[in-house]
């Protein structure tokens, strides 16, 4: 049994829209009242959360074996598409301790879901 990367990549597309729908209707909420960016921010690292999450829980339950393997790769690909759509919209790379806790935050959830999914 090998890797299987169709997986992978499908789990990380899935990450990556559920993540993109919770920050859309996040965008749309905080159009429409009166949120403060405080609460904002912390519910987009929830979105980022429950996005990896969801993904984490998806591959493993596809895969027969090496489910957190398969897990820890959608993380990577994950973290290396969303940091890569952060450096187009800011406009240059932007290395910092929010990034790596971010990056840490990732593959943290990734091994949770890894679990659930099993």
């Amino acid at each position: 049994m090998g890797i299987h990367i169709k997986g992978v990549i499908k789990a990380t597309v899935f990450s990556l829209l559920i993540t993109f729908a919770v920050i859309f209707i996040l965008a749309l909420l905080a159009f429409f009242t009166s949120i403060s960016e405080n609460v904002l921010l912390g519910c987009a690292y929830g979105a980022v959360g429950v996005g990896v999450l969801l993904g984490a829980i998806l591959v493993s339950k596809a895969v027969q074996q090496k489910a957190l393997i398969h897990a820890l790769m959608m993380c990577l690909i994950y973290a290396v598409v969303l940091t890569g759509i952060s450096f187009v919209l800011n406009g240059m790379p932007m290395f910092n301790s929010r990034l790596a806790l971010i990056i840490i935050g990732i593959f943290a959830t990734g091994f949770l879901g890894s679990i659930i999914g099993k």
